[in-house]
């Protein structure tokens, strides 16, 4: 036994060395890899890419600084990457475009070695910043190859995406702050290129989208914008339409530019948004829109000479829409709408207003499956008018119907009728002393040419002064002769002392120029008189 201690020690001496061996052969592997990586794979695959990214570009020079290719997790980091427009391109547009990195895991080697696709389990890019001029008449000034080869990506993410493009043709501005998007399951052929056609599924957020006008009148805005293709929820903080000049100067602009419109939405949710069908097709498919808060300030200049063009219904808005359009319902939680409008021969502008608002609308849809009487849209709204007395309107219309018929009901609550004199002595040039409106209830039916109906205002103590159109005066003597004859002609109530309650006639014709607005009010203005004013003896 004591002669095989001997052996025995040799035989772990020698395994020990072996293991050592071994180790330090693994540890050399691993070190050639690493510097062969460096010294040869780096470089060849930097000018792969070089060659392959350009090869198909025409208009874009694309420049990667440093790629290094992880032989052991099978990815690839690529360094700031820069694309530029080239020389000879840039009368039509000068984009460029900086990426600070993009790291590529999961790289599929049996599918690259053998079937030339590339398959990738996750891309990430990280801030992204794109700045320069495009054309308006070109519209293949911003195409870009995405790959020179078959791509297939699991997941997509890009961390901070910031946008600036300015037309050169005009005034239009493009802007996008603060972006993350993740793309799912993209599969990217040959020579694809940047569209819209390559997304499938995705999840978006981001601080701002912008767009100013070709005209650079208005600028739209989207504040605290979040979507998912998963559920199919969109959420968005503020969404906003504003001019780009105060009212007076907006107008004065353009010939005919008679209107100018202030939009701000806030807290706006949209379940069952179908993204994708919109941003490839613009079809407008959703559940139900959810609106916290929404103020509208109209300014109309009716000095401005008119254009005369034609306005649609709005069945004819609905129904003329160019793609798919269904919309269950919209809630309006909180709405103020202020009109302001300096008429014709007027020193200064009136106004209106409608506060505290609330508004359900359903069944907005072109669908011809909805062509039966029980589908019709309908609007629900209650508002305080001039923050005073309540308002309440009920509007329904068939979605099909040749003559685009439709119904409006309401009421008005008990206001004192000098809270309307901010419109009334500045465009219909006259305005109360006095008088108290008790309750007003109204119905009409309504067509693209006609409409009618009945109008029952109660009021009592009503007393008007007629203004002066050109000084404002009231006190001259024309003017007080004018507001005596008016003062007979008006009846101070309604109704009279000994008499019946008198219903005004609701008959207007439409003005073909003006919306569904206009036309409504109108509609209730013609019930007004007919129930204010003596009306003459039937023979």
């Amino acid at each position: 036994m004591k002669h095989n201690r001997p052996i025995h020690s040799f035989l772990q001496q020698l395994k020990k060395n072996l293991f050592y061996k071994i180790i330090l052969g693994l540890v050399a592997l691993v070190l050639l890899f690493i510097v062969a990586t460096y010294l040869f794979i780096d470089p060849w695959l930097e000018n792969k890419f070089r060659t392959a990214v350009n090869k198909n570009n025409s208009q874009y020079t694309i420049d990667i600084k440093k790629i290094h290719a992880s032989v052991f997790t099978l990815g690839l980091k690529l360094g700031t990457i820069s694309i530029r427009t080239k020389p000879e391109n840039r009368e039509k547009g000068d984009i460029l475009a900086e990426i600070e990195s993009a790291n590529v895991e999961g790289i599929s080697l049996k599918k690259a070695i053998f079937d030339q696709d590339f398959l990738f389990g996750e891309v990430n890019i990280s801030n992204i910043k794109i700045s320069g001029t495009i054309s308006g008449k070109d519209d293949d000034s911003v195409k870009i190859i995405l790959s020179p080869l078959n791509l297939g990506i699991k997941r997509v993410h890009i961390n901070s995406l910031n946008l600036l493009l300015n037309n050169i043709e005009n005034s239009q501005i493009f802007s996008l702050k603060n972006v993350d998007v993740s793309l799912y399951n993209l599969h990217l052929s040959t020579q694809d290129t940047l569209s819209i056609a390559v997304l499938k599924q995705f999840e978006c957020k981001a601080e701002l989208f912008s767009y100013t006008s070709s005209d650079s009148m208005y600028t739209a805005s989207a504040i605290g914008f979040d979507y998912s293709t998963k559920t199919k929820t969109l959420a968005l903080n503020t969404f906003s339409v504003r001019p780009n000049y105060p009212d007076y100067e907006f107008t004065s602009r353009l010939k005919y530019q008679s209107d100018c419109v202030h939009l701000e939405v806030n807290k706006i949710n949209v379940a069952d948004f179908k993204a994708i069908a919109f941003i490839k097709a613009q079809d407008v498919e959703c559940s139900g829109i959810s609106i916290e808060n929404m103020n509208i300030h109209v300014f109309r200049d009716m000095r401005k000479p008119t254009k005369h063009v034609n306005i649609p219904m709005l069945q004819d808005l609905i129904r003329d829409y160019p793609a798919k359009l269904n919309v269950d319902s919209i809630h309006l939680k909180n709405g103020n709408v202020k009109y302001v409008e300096h008429a014709a021969k007027a020193n200064h502008a009136g106004r209106i207003s409608f506060n505290d608002m609330e508004a359900y609308i359903y069944c907005i849809s072109n669908d011809t499956v909805l062509k039966s009487d029980t589908n019709w849209f309908v609007l629900k709204s209650t508002a305080m008018l001039m923050d005073k007395s309540k308002l309440k309107v009920l509007l329904k219309n068939k979605l099909f119907d040749n003559q685009n018929t439709f119904t409006v009901e309401g009421s008005l609550s008990g206001m004192d009728v000098k809270t309307l004199n901010p419109i009334l002595e500045r465009n219909a040039f006259f305005y109360a002393t006095s008088g108290k409106i008790d309750k007003m209830n109204f119905n009409f039916t309504a067509d693209k040419n006609n409409s009618s109906g009945k109008l029952t205002m109660f009021y009592h103590g009503l007393e008007i002064a007629v203004k002066n159109k050109e000084t404002d005066d009231t006190t001259g003597l024309g003017e007080k002769i004018i507001s005596f004859i008016a003062n007979i002609k008006i009846l101070n109530s309604n109704p009279l002392p000994g008499d019946e309650i008198r219903v005004g006639t609701i008959e207007y014709k439409r003005d073909p120029e003006k919306f569904l607005f206009n036309y409504c009010l109108k509609s209730i203005l013609s019930g007004i008189t007919t129930s204010m004013v003596k009306q003459p003896k039937k023979k």
